[in-house]
């Protein structure tokens, strides 16, 4: 703790609750587990956040703070909570390639099925698995998939983690994906299947793959 961060918490301070949660929420992020404690311990809102929903647990796992998210989770941050666009803590430090984060909140107990449910998020539908695959992060998906992740989970254009595989030419993913289990015979809304994606994309590795 910072000597400035330890003057804004002594014991004669008076602190709002709007307070106590932009300073839990930078202290979540940064990974600073002392003064996470020492807030939770003055009250502050484990599951608050402000207009955009952005909460503590959520700022510990898009950082990579795995420490801190075990912490608030003992606490009773909800990891399924969602933020304005329905991004869940896993789906942050899925999309951020944190393998520690994704560990702590799934065996804190986050769902790792569930889907964005906002049907107005530009990631509506979106899983932990879409975002880990979105991104290349290929240890988190087969971390994901060994705790049960369901492959063929698709967002509301109909887009399986396959497809968005294909489409971005990680092979490593696809080969990943098709040993787990994927359809590889799945169309998005436009009709167009891993196969189709990969092809339009010149993907001659992935395309390989798809058709042997």
């Amino acid at each position: 703790m910072t000597p400035n961060e330890q003057s804004r918490l002594q014991p004669s301070t008076e602190f709002s609750g709007d307070q106590l949660l932009g300073l839990l929420i930078e202290a979540a992020g940064k990974g600073n587990l002392s003064l996470v404690t020492d807030l939770l311990a003055k009250g502050a809102a484990v599951n608050g956040g402000f207009s955009d929903g952005y909460t503590p647990l959520m700022a510990a796992a898009h950082s990579g703070q795995a420490q801190v998210v075990t912490t608030l989770l003992h606490h009773g941050a909800a990891p399924d909570q969602g933020e304005r666009q329905g991004m869940t803590a896993l789906m942050f430090a899925a999309e951020d390639g944190s393998a520690e984060a994704v560990r702590a909140l799934v065996e804190g107990g986050a769902n790792i099925n569930y889907q964005v449910q906002d049907e107005f998020s530009p990631f509506s539908g979106w899983t932990a698995l879409l975002f880990a695959t979105d991104n290349g992060h290929l240890p988190i998906v087969n971390y994901l998939i060994s705790k049960g992740a369901s492959v063929d989970l698709c967002d509301s254009e109909g887009e399986t983690a396959l497809m968005k595989a294909a489409a971005l030419g990680h092979a490593a993913l696809v080969e990943c994906l098709v040993k787990a289990g994927s359809t590889l015979s799945l169309a998005n809304e436009n009709g167009d299947t891993a196969l189709t994606l990969a092809e339009e994309m010149d993907h001659r590795k992935i395309i390989n793959l798809l058709k042997h």
